[in-house]
């Protein structure tokens, strides 16, 4: 009897510890796919590390319900996936991104993916509503498990 209230009291506590949300990724294709909720609603996002920023497609803004406005990011311009041009990005707000139970802290950029979105949606079948870039990855510790298909979060 003692083993077993001791072997729950550790499990109980390695929780506690450890503390982390597990979200499956869905497609490993190319990149890694993740289900998550925009401002309450089921969106799919490109897991990108090499991406410094958290970036929300433009053309989702409407359906997701978030507002965005110019700002001076002195300069700060991005190049799409065969885009031989620099665009323009603009900050979101009015944003809440949550994997699993984890809301996501950052700020967040609105970029047109419609160039992305339709090449990954050409590979996966999958139209991804933004990308979760190396910023969110660092602050909220993503360790990335190729081969269990699962990333874990830490939990505040």
């Amino acid at each position: 009897m003692k083993w077993i209230v001791l072997v729950l009291i550790l499990g109980v506590l390695s929780q506690i510890a450890f503390a982390q949300e597990v979200i499956k990724i869905i497609t490993l294709k190319n990149q890694p796919i993740v289900i998550g909720k925009l401002n309450g609603k089921k969106a799919y996002f490109l897991i990108d590390t090499g991406s410094d920023v958290t970036l929300l497609n433009l053309k989702d803004a409407n359906k997701f319900r978030f507002k965005f406005r110019k700002i001076d990011l002195q300069g700060y311009k991005l190049s799409a996936l065969g885009s031989e041009h620099q665009q323009e990005i603009w900050m979101a707000y009015n944003v809440a991104i949550h994997l699993g139970n984890k809301k996501m802290k950052g700020y967040f950029k609105v970029f047109d993916l419609s160039r992305i979105a339709s090449s990954i949606r050409r590979d996966s079948g999958i139209k991804i509503n933004g990308i979760i870039g190396s910023d969110v990855m660092k602050k909220h510790k993503f360790l990335i498990d190729y081969e269990a298909k699962e990333i874990s979060i830490k939990r505040d």
